[in-house]
């Protein structure tokens, strides 16, 4: 059995109780949270299958804006799981927010194939973002020569190994 606790005043002879009730400021800040965003970009020879992930948290529910690509041709909008009937208008997804903690999905494919120079899709979230993860796939008979941007780290080692292969063949060169 749970106990109801109730506080009552009984003032004696010339006592009086003064209560005043304030609510809060609100403090300043975001209302909206991009825990983790996952971009995964599988380039095939004439299209490209984009999917992103975003775990998210928020204070407030209301209507938020992704900035897709022009191009894109949505397939799924799922909200953890549960697909929802949306689709982009002139490249912005306006997605419903509900107080609390969800995983929204997005996945899309655009006309854009592999070319000599390859890239992952631009989206703007609309709001600041961290654990950011990209995650590109090129077909097999493709080689990835040069990564570029924060993060990226030596992920190609071919460059390095072509510059053993031409000393050694300046040295071999020159031999007799």
């Amino acid at each position: 059995p749970s106990a109801e606790w109730s506080y009552e005043f009984y003032p004696r002879a010339g006592e009086t109780l003064a209560v005043r009730v304030t609510r809060p400021e609100a403090v300043a800040g975001a209302t909206l949270a991009f825990d983790s965003v996952a971009l995964t970009a599988q380039i095939g020879k004439r299209s490209t299958n984009t999917s992103l992930e975003l775990h998210y948290r928020s204070t407030q529910g209301g209507r938020h804006v992704l900035k897709l690509p022009q191009e894109a041709r949505v397939s799924s909008v799922t909200v953890d799981g549960n697909s929802i009937p949306i689709r982009p208008q002139n490249g912005e997804l306006p997605i419903s927010l509900s107080p609390g903690s969800y995983v929204l999905g997005v996945a899309w494919e655009s006309d854009s194939g592999v070319s000599v120079r390859s890239r992952a899709p631009m989206v703007d979230l609309g709001s600041p973002a961290s654990n950011i993860r990209t995650q590109l796939t090129l077909p097999a008979d493709r080689w990835s020569l040069y990564a570029f941007g924060p993060g990226v780290g030596p992920a190609i080692l071919f460059w390095s190994e072509l510059l053993v292969f031409v000393a050694l063949a300046l040295l071999l060169g020159r031999l007799t």
